[in-house]
């Protein structure tokens, strides 16, 4: 009597653990959201009909970066799988598979530390903060000369304008291409206009933004100025 009751309990006691076993591999299965580094450096995302707030809140997570703008879209299902060297590229083939076309990257000290989503044909732009307390740069009698791509004005109703570019901003670079002249911005402006997603990095104040926006003309009058190296020469290493 007394061995079968020792069974007995066994039996109970392996069912709990099974049962406890097979929730938590439940659980996991149904884990909404997994962000995982390969073995040859990638870091993958995977989503299976989940909310987008969960995907966000996991990139949040293994990166302290917040993602703004998107709380209209937060309880939207997801499926995705996306592979990509670092979370900026994540974070940018997320975009496109969502269609978002307009984004800012903002930095603090070099470091990536928000992203902004901006509303399709919004029509108040975003100005980014202007950090004030910043030394202004040692006086050189003879400065060393850059030469970049200076924005005179941003015409209304235009890609600038709904992401908030402003006179005196610096163009540095377009999609990965480094520019120091009008004439070059506009040629790879012409060359890229069918491309669905391109980025731009300016540089207001000593300080770097970069911006999602679609191919195709910005919408900002530019002329190529002569810059104080010391200004801006450290982005365009």
């Amino acid at each position: 009597m007394r061995n079968r009751s020792y069974l007995i309990s066994i039996f109970v006691y392996c069912t709990i653990i099974h049962f406890h076993a097979i929730m938590a591999f439940s659980s996991e299965l149904d884990n909404p959201s997994i962000i995982s580094h390969t073995d040859d450096g990638f870091i993958r995302l995977k989503a299976k009909n989940i909310p987008l707030q969960t995907i966000l809140d996991d990139i949040e997570k293994i990166s302290n970066l917040r993602i703004l703008g998107l709380k209209h879209m937060a309880t939207n299902p997801i499926t995705v799988q996306i592979q990509g060297k670092t979370i900026q590229h994540i974070i940018k083939r997320l975009f496109r598979y969502l269609d978002i076309d307009n984004y800012a990257f903002e930095f603090s000290d070099n470091d990536l530390t928000f992203v902004r989503v901006f509303p399709k044909g919004t029509s108040q732009a975003y100005v980014p903060p202007i950090q004030s307390d910043m030394p202004p740069p040692p006086f050189s009698q003879h400065p060393t000369l850059i030469s970049t791509v200076k924005v005179i004005s941003v015409l209304p109703d235009t890609q600038a304008q709904s992401i908030g570019l402003l006179p005196g901003d610096y163009i540095i670079q377009y999609d990965g291409v480094l520019v120091h002249t009008a004439q070059q911005l506009v040629k790879e402006v012409k060359e890229k206009h069918d491309k669905s997603n391109v980025d731009i990095m300016i540089v207001r104040r000593n300080n770097p933004f970069r911006y999602g926006l679609k191919g195709g003309i910005i919408g900002v009058r530019i002329v190529t100025a002569n810059v104080n190296e010391e200004d801006i020469g450290k982005y365009y290493k």
